[in-house]
């Protein structure tokens, strides 16, 4: 859930950056609705944490697996994209 938490508050991040609201990413009522998205599934992960606080950490570690291997991509990425200088 916490993925979808995050894709929820995506929404804010995109109508920070742009402004006015596109039609590609409207939301009906915004901005309660992803706010009480985005804020019953953080409840729903600390619930996971709390009831099954061993699954719930072997999830965040196979999530945290791909912080470094995306850095690391990012890194990649960009030492071979030619520098427009």
């Amino acid at each position: 859930f916490i993925f979808y938490a995050l894709s929820g508050a995506s929404v804010f991040l995109f109508r920070r950056r742009a402004g006015a609201p596109a039609a590609s990413y409207s939301v009906w009522a915004y901005p309660v609705t992803p706010a009480l998205f985005v804020g019953l599934c953080l409840a729903f992960t600390i619930n996971a944490v709390f009831g099954e606080t061993k699954d719930a950490l072997r999830g965040f570690a196979a999530a945290a697996v791909g912080v470094p291997l995306y850095w690391l991509s990012r890194r990649m990425e960009r030492a071979a994209s030619p520098t427009s200088s």
